[in-house]
């Protein structure tokens, strides 16, 4: 697979909170993450949540895009980028410095940026290094937390606080809250509140983020993102109209206002073509949703077969499928059948995405035997199951996921057979098990009360009216997910 050689910049949306003056002392420095081989902005959301749960204005926690299979021709043009980005940061946040935060190439590409200046390492105050390259110093002499995954436990970087999860994987590493609770720690000198994810209300989530191209992330700039409520049961859309529709210029979109006990498509929709995703209904706000696609017949679109009779699906999540692990496994199925196995998902291979498809177009599922042409790409899987299609869909494609270590949490998402001819399915998957309840709504209750003897109020019916501010918000409380909320 050739290697693009554009570089394309994205990064969240950045908003003033407050006089910058007043900012700089009460907020928190803005926290950029950059992500590694084949990655996203994406794979930092779960951890975006919790540092929003734990009080970061939304617009603090950004992502910064690049094609990372170009990296190496536009070295310059990205440091150049990520100087853009911490510069606007600083005028909109009021903060002198920024946090970077990276992963596997991301590490390579932040180590190599905060040592090619010492005025570019003066902009970060703190940098974390999340299982990637070691180093014999701290890059740029910036304090530094290194969190490492399951591997060589001597990996190290010197100088810095190096931290070692050896039952995490590699992505994992990345999104749980154990590395969340360092990382937070390590950033502003405090332990968070919760390493949970707290829900927000209806009324109170707003998503926003952008479509691209993988692996490239390029911007999809010819199509429009349609948003359909659907029947949690079957998938069908429950209208025909969209409740939103997005024209994509530059890949980005929204903001959408979606109901936390809902579910919902985003339909991609390009000259004829269709790329429908589906999630678990949303639980809090975030800008860093992205959407991944691809041009029809190009790049990975060009290695599983589409016709009219079956349907292809993608099945995301930012944290590795294991398949091999024994009682440690995740479940993951498609009408029943398998799709996580020790041969299509050892953990060696470090699946995050697995490609569904009747290989052969032969009508026959053999998921037992992995695509070849997926044999030799990381992070990536492909498995043959013929799931039937028509168009328009006829009946109920049925995912379930039991995630690893969910306490028996089953997570079911239902899609409609799309034929693959002109239509393609992704169904991304929380990569955490656990959220938080909200904190309780402050409100102000009326009592009355009667006066002690020495007390000077008084009123006509001998006692007094007092309005009666509520009490401090209780911290945020860990539960099990229920269906709703896992993945």
């Amino acid at each position: 697979m050739a290697a693009a050689t554009v570089v394309v910049l994205v990064v969240t949306g950045i908003v003033a909170v407050g006089s910058p003056a007043v900012q700089a002392q009460t907020a928190p420095r803005p926290v950029i993450f950059v992500h590694g081989v084949l990655g996203s902005a994406n794979q930092f959301e779960s951890q975006s949540l919790r540092f929003t749960s734990n009080g970061y204005p939304i617009g603090h926690v950004v992502g910064f895009d690049y094609d990372s299979l170009g990296i190496g021709a536009n070295t310059e043009l990205v440091r150049g980028q990520l100087d853009a980005l911490i510069a606007s940061l600083q005028s909109a946040t009021g903060s002198a410095q920024v946090d970077l935060v990276g992963h596997s190439l991301g590490t390579s590409v932040l180590q190599g940026y905060l040592n090619s200046d010492p005025a570019r390492a003066a902009d970060v105050a703190r940098y974390v290094n999340l299982d990637g390259f070691a180093a014999a110093s701290l890059p740029g002499g910036v304090p530094t937390l290194a969190v490492w995954g399951r591997g060589n436990d001597d990996r190290e970087l010197v100088g810095g606080q190096n931290v070692h999860f050896g039952d995490q994987t590699h992505t994992q590493v990345v999104t749980s809250p154990e590395t969340f609770e360092v990382m937070y720690e390590f950033l502003t000198g405090a332990a968070p509140s919760s390493r949970d994810i707290v829900r927000q209300r209806a009324g109170e989530i707003e998503l926003s983020g952008r479509a691209h191209l993988f692996p490239s992330n390029g911007p999809v700039v010819d199509g429009d993102l349609e948003i359909y409520e659907i029947d949690p049961g079957s998938g069908a859309r429950l209208d025909a109209t969209p409740v939103a529709t997005f024209p994509l210029t530059d890949g980005a979109w929204g903001p959408f206002a979606p109901d936390p006990a809902a579910h919902y498509e985003f339909a991609i929709v390009r000259n004829g073509n269709a790329h429908h995703h589906y999630f678990e209904p949303f639980v809090r706000s975030s800008r860093l949703m992205r959407l991944l696609t691809s041009e029809p017949g190009e790049g990975l679109d060009a290695l599983w077969e589409r016709g009219p009779d079956h349907a292809n699906l993608v099945l995301l999540r930012n944290k590795e499928w294991w398949g091999d692990q024994g009682a440690a496994n995740d479940e993951l199925t498609v009408d029943g059948t398998p799709v996580v196995s020790p041969e299509t998902a050892p953990v060696g291979k470090r699946v995050l995405a697995a490609f569904v498809w009747d290989i052969g177009m032969d009508g026959v599922s053999n998921p037992g035997v992995p695509a070849p042409a997926f044999a030799a790409l990381p992070f990536l899987t492909g498995v043959d199951i013929n799931v039937p299609a028509a168009a328009p869909p006829d009946t109920t494609v049925a995912v379930r996921s039991v995630p690893r270590l969910g306490n028996g949490l089953v997570v079911e998402v239902n899609v409609p057979n799309w034929a693959s001819d002109n239509d393609r399915i992704t169904i991304q998957f929380n990569d955490f098990t656990v959220t938080a309840d909200p904190l309780p709504l402050p409100v102000e209750t009326t009592t009355t009360t009667t006066p002690a003897p020495s007390s000077t109020t008084t009123t006509s019916g001998g006692g007094s009216s007092t309005t009666v501010p509520a009490g401090p918000q209780a911290a945020a409380r860990p539960i099990s997910a229920s269906p709703r909320f896992t993945g």
